[in-house]
């Protein structure tokens, strides 16, 4: 009974995804459409194309990781790559969780060797942060209020980076850029390294109005850090 049970509910999937009626199909329809939208090269799956796609690694990458939904082109001059990512985070001392992330990842103009920075949101859980402390030894939490920046800044976000990159932290968080990031508190979070800026958030729904608010944010940041860090 269950295996026929299972049987029925993968061709009932099946007959829905055809007719355009399930989550998927919905979701490829909307990140399709933002794709046309902003002149970018959709298509469905890393493993459905003879294309090269760049490899999007950072934060959010783990062995079983199933990357979707893929955009890639540039817009305002910066090559952009955007994908779904359906991963698990697993560590021994926190329960495993999994993740529906959206990441648009932006090429850096004027950096090749910036170091690790994430500015990360509430949305990031502990097990999240223990897998990123263990693969990056070098870099700790640090306090926001080190660098000038509003209390509505701190109580929103959290930044990682190794203490030895002051410099560099003080010409990203800038009052202008930290106010701004304050006031709307928008649910991405930001890394930086080498010559590339990626915004993520974890989220369930996917809609145009994410897609391109997700997209101004990381021109305006890339901007930011193309223009003041040095």
């Amino acid at each position: 009974m269950p295996d026929s049970f299972s049987h029925f509910t993968s061709q009932l999937k099946t007959v829905y995804d055809k007719a355009g009626l399930s989550e998927v199909a919905q979701r490829r329809r909307v990140i399709a459409k933002f794709a046309l939208r902003h002149g970018l090269l959709y298509f469905s799956t890393d493993r459905s194309s003879s294309l090269t796609v760049p490899i999007v690694r950072g934060v959010t990458a783990s062995l079983d990781q199933n990357d979707t939904n893929i955009c890639i082109g540039s817009h305002k001059g910066y090559d952009i790559v955007f994908l779904e990512r359906f991963a698990s985070m697993t560590h021994p001392d926190y329960p495993s969780s999994k993740h529906h992330w959206h990441i648009m990842s932006f090429d850096l103009h004027s950096h090749s060797a910036l170091p690790f920075v994430f500015i990360g949101t509430r949305q990031q859980s502990r097990t999240f942060y223990a897998n990123l402390f263990t693969t990056k030894r070098e870099v700790r939490q640090l306090e926001p209020s080190s660098y000038n920046v509003p209390k509505q800044f701190s109580a929103h976000y959290t930044i990682v980076a190794s203490p030895a990159e002051q410099l560099i932290l003080t010409q990203l968080l800038t009052t202008p850029i930290t106010a701004a990031m304050a006031k709307f508190q928008h649910p991405f979070a930001v890394e930086i390294q080498d010559d590339t800026l990626s915004i993520i958030t974890d989220s369930q729904q996917t809609s145009e109005a994410s897609l391109s608010k997700m997209l101004h944010y990381g021109l305006w940041l890339a901007e930011h850090i193309d223009a003041n860090i040095t």
